[in-house]
């Protein structure tokens, strides 16, 4: 959904391929440094933080919010393209040879746990 366009302009061209090319796992502390996420809370105090945060934004004007919101986010024109291209590409990838390679050894390493 605009991942590879999104993503490098938020924590930069290693850090997306890490994460979405290589697969590697990341921490919430990861998270943080690469500017995904900007603030990480211990899991007994997610859900209370999460309910504040919403009621935050809840008691804000809603049209300022989504007018600052749209100021940020600006023309989504190359957000869209890049997912109608992403979409075009993986589409395309799920008849490769490659996909169909990996699904036969997915549903072989199944049939073997039984």
């Amino acid at each position: 959904a605009g991942s590879s366009l999104i993503a490098p302009r938020i924590m930069g061209q290693q850090r997306t391929f890490a994460l979405l090319a290589i697969g590697e796992g990341w921490s919430a502390r990861d998270a943080r440094e690469a500017g995904i996420v900007n603030r990480v809370v211990e899991a007994g105090e997610l859900e209370a933080a999460a309910i504040a945060a919403a009621r935050d934004l809840a008691g804000k004007p809603p049209e300022a919010l989504r007018l600052a919101r749209n100021l940020i986010r600006g023309d989504r024109a190359d957000v869209l393209a890049r997912m109608r291209e992403e979409g075009r590409i993986f589409t395309e990838r799920l008849q490769s040879d490659e996909a169909r390679a990996a699904f036969m050894a997915f549903m072989a390493k199944g049939r073997h746990k039984a």
